[in-house]
């Protein structure tokens, strides 16, 4: 069956879809057992000295060691950290850990914090603890939950994916293009370039036949398509790698002479955003929650055999985010979003008495550095 691709939804923009430490004293331990050339049995109390001591020296570099690298408790640091806010704070993760954190993880956590949380160990005030690391383990571990929660923090009763509190998680993942727009030499310049548009592929509909390429080469490259066979050329796509890496008249002819028409010009701003709808793991095939939530393609494939074209649209669903106001960030920090609070487990971290606090900070203080 010919593949074709369909027209393109008709509230993507018209402009969107053209486009040895410590040395022994040897000396001092000769002088204690007995001068060179004794008897045998002088001998052999100093091969046997050497060996004790050698022994005890290289223990006590060990335990100086483990000193070293063993954090300082929060009575002993002089210091006073701010009490966790919500449950992954309990669980002492930071705001991109919480993206993604996994239930290996989570029970790991949850377990060291209970040899010195748990009632048996703090006594009653360890109780409310103990019922939110709990709480903590069953919400955190899936991705519905994780929702729930973060709705919750968010004061939010129904989660709205396109709002500008939604999270970006698998920004490690993401190849973004480099931006020389403001390098282009003047003589290379036009209208597009004076409108801050820029170039993104349908790495969807693509079929990398490399037109681009030889027409921008420092704009456009061959790569991996993040959701495997789930596209038209199965596995590899063009994508851009530095914007305005070529002049306008060489990108002008790569969106003209592309036989999928699947390069689109769209505004500068929402690059980054379609670029991480394009390549981010929560929207590629079978692993797409994000998408099975929205329902835009079923959770089956980006490519329908039976239709003979795709069935969602990448450049589409990002030009959405970003007319929405959701903007992928540049800052990693900032991409995991406000944790928010959650009053229950301030007031919990507070029944909890002083020592069991501090235990419980040395836990996740040695957690960190693991």
């Amino acid at each position: 069956m010919a593949m074709h691709v369909a027209p393109a939804p008709s509230h993507v923009p018209a402009t969107a879809r053209h486009g040895p430490e410590h040395p022994v004293a040897l000396g001092c331990l000769s002088a204690h057992l007995g001068p060179p050339g004794g008897s045998a049995v002088d001998a052999g109390r100093t091969r046997c000295g050497l060996a004790v001591l050698t022994a005890l020296s290289s223990r006590q570099a060990a335990q100086r060691r483990a000193a070293r690298r063993r954090p300082r408790s929060a009575l002993q640091s002089g210091e006073s950290p701010a009490p966790p806010q919500n449950l992954y704070q309990l669980l002492g993760l930071s705001a991109i850990e919480a993206a993604s954190a996994s239930v290996d993880l989570l029970k790991q956590r949850q377990r060291a914090l209970l040899r010195v949380c748990h009632p048996d160990v703090a006594g009653d005030g360890g109780s409310a603890v103990t019922s939110l690391l709990s709480e903590a383990v069953g919400l955190l571990s899936t991705s519905q939950g994780r929702l729930e929660y973060e709705a919750l923090l968010q004061g939010e009763s129904v989660r709205n994916v396109y709002g500008p509190k939604m999270k970006w998680p698998s920004m490690a993942d993401v190849t973004f293009a480099s931006d020389e727009w403001a390098n282009v030499e003047e003589e290379e310049r036009g209208e597009k370039h004076a409108a801050q548009e820029c170039v993104v592929v349908d790495e969807v509909a693509c079929v990398s036949c490399n037109i681009c390429v030889d027409a921008a080469p420092n704009t456009f490259d061959i790569v991996d398509y993040p959701g495997g066979d789930d596209n038209c050329s199965g596995r590899r796509t063009a994508r851009v790698l530095t914007q305005w890496g070529d002049g306008e008249e060489a990108l002008l002819e790569a969106v003209e002479y592309c036989p999928r028409g699947c390069i689109y010009w769209v505004p500068r701003e929402a690059v980054r955003t379609i670029e991480y709808v394009s390549q981010a793991e929560e929207y590629q095939p079978f692993l797409g929650s994000k998408r099975k939530i929205l329902d835009v393609r079923g959770g089956k494939t980006n490519f329908d055999p039976i239709k003979g074209y795709q069935v969602w649209w990448p450049v589409e669903e990002g030009l959405r985010l970003f007319e929405g106001g959701s903007l992928c960030p540049e800052d990693p920090v900032a991409a995991a979003g406000a944790l928010g609070l959650d009053e229950r487990v301030a007031a919990a971290w507070e029944e909890l008495p002083a020592e069991a606090r501090a235990k419980a900070l040395d836990v996740l203080a040695t957690a960190s550095q693991e």
